[in-house]
């Protein structure tokens, strides 16, 4: 049997988290309408250099070509050097100009991030913008799933976000000047069945990033 105590306790919690997420919810549909109603100059990324993680397929590849679009110098970082050049030489056809520069990285390497880190900035310049996508996506049950795996999910997804921004900030912070994103997932809201060493990488992209 319950003690009542502890029912009026739980009712309280519930209450006081529904209110949160509809007063949360109030206030993301007030800042949308402000936006709407006096829309920010955009600001220009022209020229900046932009480090970009997995640069050679899918989101990170998009990225790249989004960002050379706008007009930066975009530095294209994946483990893979032959799809990794592919996107920079892409780039750099379309405009006819040396607009992308490749770098193989292995991400889940804190030294080779540090020793390649320099290298990029002493070859193209100091970094404006660092957009860490690099990510795999490996599905098993958890009772299945190799402990090898979960070790380079966490390593790739996560861990190596910690290393691109001890690698780039400090100059970041002395220019006074410098942008990062980390790219998450709705994997790092809600868990996904199969692929929890996954969930949890993006969890912890999700805590950082706040």
């Amino acid at each position: 049997m319950n003690c009542p105590f502890s029912v009026l306790f739980d009712s309280l919690i519930f209450g006081g988290e529904v209110f949160y997420l509809v007063l949360k919810t109030i206030l993301v549909v007030i800042v949308k309408m402000i936006g709407a109603l006096f829309p920010r100059k955009r600001k220009s990324v022209t020229g900046q250099i932009v480090v970009v993680t997995g640069a050679g397929h899918g989101i990170g590849k998009e990225l790249a070509i989004q960002l050379s679009e706008l007009g930066c110098i975009v530095v294209c970082v994946d483990l893979k050097q032959e799809n990794n050049n592919k996107t920079a030489e892409f780039i750099n056809m379309k405009y006819n100009s040396k607009r992308a520069f490749p770098f193989v990285m292995d991400v889940s390497s804190r030294d080779q991030v540090m020793t390649v880190s320099q290298n990029i900035m002493e070859t193209v310049g100091n970094v404006d913008i660092l957009i860490n996508n690099a990510g795999i996506l490996p599905a098993q049950p958890i009772l299945t799933v190799n402990p090898d795996e979960v070790v380079e999910v966490i390593n790739v997804n996560l861990l190596a976000n910690f290393w691109t921004v001890l690698a780039f900030l400090p100059s970041m912070v002395k220019r006074n000047k410098g942008h990062i994103v980390g790219i998450s997932s709705l994997a790092g809201l809600s868990g996904l069945a199969n692929k929890s060493p996954y969930s949890a990488s993006k969890f912890g992209i999700a805590g950082k990033n706040n």
